[in-house]
Parts: structure tokens; sequence; C-alpha cells
């Protein structure tokens, strides 16, 4: 399921800059192996790639962070 969660980024400098971030979310049994970070997937022509640990729901799923190439 693709989502695009806001996200609350406040850098350095003391801003806070509104930011979307895509996830999705999987169920890991239908995956090939384990989600690593570095890994990609390309929807639509838009290659994105999976920037931190799966965030797992403890019921087979996980959510993935990613960031568009």
């Amino acid at each position: 399921i693709w989502d695009w969660r806001h996200e609350a980024i406040d850098p350095d400098t003391g801003a806070v800059v509104s930011s979307n971030q895509v996830t999705v979310g999987v169920v890991l049994a239908d995956l090939p192996a384990a989600p690593q970070p570095g890994d990609t997937i390309t929807r639509q022509g838009v290659v994105y790639r999976l920037s931190d640990p799966p965030q797992e729901d403890g019921q087979g799923g996980a959510v993935l962070f990613m960031h568009r190439e």
C-alpha cells in the first residue's frame, strides 16, 4: 500500500520544515527476501530507495520509508 506520510523535520537551523515521505506497506511473506536499506522499488517509472530499516508491525507486515531517487 503506497502512502505519503506527513513528516516534520527540524534541521539544525531551528526552522521547522513540513514534508511528505513516501511509505509502502508490505506483507513480508510476499517478498523474496527481507527488505534492506538501499533496496529500490520502481513505480510508474520513478525509482524509490529504502532509506531506513523496515518498521515491522509484529503481525507479518512492515512499513518501508522510501526516498525518491
